[in-house]
């Protein structure tokens, strides 16, 4: 499987979701500041509530202008096969009754990504899961707790 192409759909994904997340930002800082939202009453709270959403918007996409920053960054990288898991690892794991295939990225972790028959779960390394396989090798074991041990099976 491909790095670049899972690295250059995270970024599309990104893209997407942050001209969706500036379009609502734009939008609401547009109603806080020159909509018609005067006070009515003394408990009308509309303004006040605009300005907090609007800043909320502002905060989330400089949030996604960072991540895209790291993924765009990330194509430079060297994404060559190691010994252990590592930023950039593709990793397969025997999750006991089926195998499961993780990209840990920098960024946009928590969603999946599907690859002709293949599904691949992007984990960052701040995920339990990224953080719990960082430093394993093929044949190692990942406990997320207890009750859940998996087999690492391939690291590409």
């Amino acid at each position: 499987m491909d790095k670049i192409k899972i690295i250059n759909q995270l970024i599309e994904m990104n893209r997407t979701e942050l001209a969706r997340a500036d379009e609502a930002f734009h939008s609401t800082n547009a109603l806080a500041t020159e909509g018609d939202v005067k006070q009515e009453s003394k408990y009308d709270t509309r303004g006040i509530e605009a300005g907090y959403l609007a800043g909320a918007q502002k905060k989330r996409v400089e949030e996604l202008k960072l991540d895209l920053h790291k993924l765009e960054e990330f194509l430079s990288f060297d994404l060559k096969q190691h010994n252990e898991v590592i930023l950039g690892s593709l990793v397969t794991i025997d999750m006991g009754k089926e195998e499961r295939t993780y990209f840990v990225s920098p960024s946009f972790g928590g969603v999946q990504l599907q690859f002709g028959s293949v599904i691949v779960h992007v984990v960052t390394t701040i995920s339990p899961m990224g953080e719990a396989m960082l430093g394993l090798s093929e044949g190692d074991e990942l406990e997320l707790d207890p009750t859940k041990i998996y087999t690492i099976l391939k690291i590409n």
